[in-house]
């Protein structure tokens, strides 16, 4: 008997044939009824076992429903840009090594969390007017998504320098703060304590005299080394938590102090940053000067519209608190230009001929020659831009003094000083588009030249008093143009163009039309 064939299995795989023209293919299943198979076919009800489905409502339900998740979904989440009154956002803090370079720090994170706890304990604080009037808003990282929808994230670098300040104030604009905290913890290693900056950033809100103060600070207080290192140690939680409520409700006084500052408050301001100067007595290395900088300026601020002996006694607190700043960090440049324009403003009370022997107009020179000096390794922005228009103002003062004592030849050169001082300031801030910068440059070059012209006409000189008084017009007409530049800068639309630069154009051109 021959042995059975074991059956073999073919390996080649059969061909399918290919589709042509419209064919297409299908499996039905046993079950399901209704259903066609082929090319552009739709079928309005699919029927599975006993129940039919319409298809059409069933689309439409699921698109409403997904709709209402998409809409609810979007109320639920928080805002991505702030809205209040006064806006101040707090950065996460990173950690820095010993190289420099920055990573995220848990410590830190709980710090910068722990400051964000304290700002919004103190904000209650206020009362239900100022609340209403300021609005103010606190933003940090700890909040949920149903509060706020952006991350703050680190500041790199977290230092006072250019590129500190400029990164802060771009995260500032991208969420709409006023004021950024930002900073990174020092190295383990060094044991220094950690000092966060403050940056004041520029926007089109802020008021003429406060753009001195645009630019990052180092805050009043820091924070030691011994307390960064205890913060996560549950042993320590009570004496943390009583040094770190003192740091931060000294953080919120500063904070206070600013956005009354910003409001046009210098009373309010003053009180509390004469409160946070009796809280936590400043010292050199703590951040000290800023805090006699912020308190010398309010005092300054005040006696501009103060008259008599009240004039005097703001003056003379300005000039002692601007002093002390200086004795904390003697290269503070911003103290300087502080100090002198103390000094300037006594200058001016005098009559011009004790005004040109007098101690305060030497020590206006001095103080803001010491800004300019300084202003490369000071923070802020455009400090070497306002001490030189501050020294081109004291030119003037100058000239004016010896122009009415008849020395025209002295006047002359402090003029051309003055010139020379205006002129120089303007390139850098067109290249910058600092617009309302700019405009206080052609400002302060249009009265340099007026001043030339007047000094011609008392020289009995007509033609160069005539080209005197058409560059002062010129320099008028080019700060007017920068509302044009900056649309929606209203301070210096209605502060710098309208109260000053076209009254004074008016002026000048009234002196042009005289010469005609």
């Amino acid at each position: 008997m021959a042995p059975e064939k074991t059956p073999t299995r073919s390996t080649a795989r059969p061909r399918k044939a290919r589709p042509t023209g419209d064919q297409i293919s299908g499996t039905i299943g046993n079950n399901a009824r209704g259903v066609v198979v082929g090319k552009n076919v739709f079928q309005s009800i699919i029927v599975i076992g006993s129940i039919k489905i319409p298809v059409i409502p069933v689309i439409v339900l699921i698109v409403l429903v997904l709709a209402a998740a998409a809409f609810f979904g979007l109320r639920l989440l928080g805002p991505d840009h702030m809205t209040g009154g006064f806006n101040l956002a707090i950065a996460d803090f990173g950690q820095l090594d010993a190289s420099g370079n920055v990573s995220a720090s848990a410590t830190g994170s709980l710090i910068s969390e722990r400051l964000f706890e304290g700002l919004k304990i103190e904000l209650s604080s206020l009362s239900p007017e100022d609340r209403a009037n300021f609005q103010p808003q606190v933003w940090q990282d700890s909040m949920d998504i149903t509060q706020k929808r952006v991350k703050i994230g680190i500041i790199t670098p977290g230092d006072a320098s250019d590129a500190g300040e400029k990164a802060a104030c771009e995260e500032a604009s991208r969420i709409g703060a006023d004021v950024m905290i930002y900073g990174n913890l020092p190295a383990n290693s060094s044991g220094a304590d950690f000092i966060p900056q403050f940056a004041l950033c520029q926007n089109t809100g802020l008021r003429l005299d406060v753009d001195e103060l645009v630019g990052s600070n180092q805050v009043i207080q820091g924070l030691p080394a011994q307390v960064i290192d205890q913060v996560s140690n549950p042993n320590d939680a009570l004496a943390v938590n009583i040094k770190m409520n003192s740091w931060s409700e000294a953080m919120a006084l500063f904070c206070f102090g600013v956005m009354y500052d910003l409001d046009g408050h210098p009373d309010q301001a003053l009180a509390i940053f004469q409160q946070a100067k009796a809280q936590l007595q400043p010292g050199a290395g703590s951040g000290g000067e800023v805090l006699f900088f912020f308190i010398g300026r309010e005092e300054l601020t005040l006696a501009a519209t103060a008259t008599g002996q009240d004039k005097t006694t703001h003056l003379a607190n300005a000039e002692a608190a601007f002093k002390q700043s200086l004795a904390l960090n003697p290269a503070y440049a911003r103290a300087h230009i502080g100090l002198g324009g103390v000094y300037f403003d006594r200058a001016q009370l005098l009559q011009p001929a004790d005004r040109l022997q007098s101690a305060e107009l030497a020590d206006t020179f001095t103080e803001y020659s010491a800004a300019l000096a300084d202003a490369t390794n000071s923070p802020g922005a455009l400090i070497d831009t306002k001490a030189r228009l501050s020294l081109a103002a004291t030119w003037i003062l100058k000239g004016d003094a010896q122009s009415n004592l008849n020395q025209f030849s002295q006047a002359q050169d402090s003029i051309n000083q003055a010139i020379q001082g205006a002129t120089s300031s303007l390139q850098p801030l067109i290249e910058a588009n600092q617009f309302r910068a700019l405009a206080q440059g052609y400002l302060t070059l249009g009265e340099a030249y007026e001043e030339a012209g007047h000094i011609s006409v008392l020289m009995n000189d007509p033609p160069a008093a005539k080209t005197a008084f058409q560059k002062s017009s010129d320099s008028y007409q080019k700060c007017i143009d920068q509302k044009d530049a900056a649309i929606n800068d209203q301070t210096l639309a209605d502060t710098i163009v309208a109260q000053l630069c076209v009254p004074y154009k008016k002026d000048v051109d009234a002196s042009l039309a005289d010469l005609k």
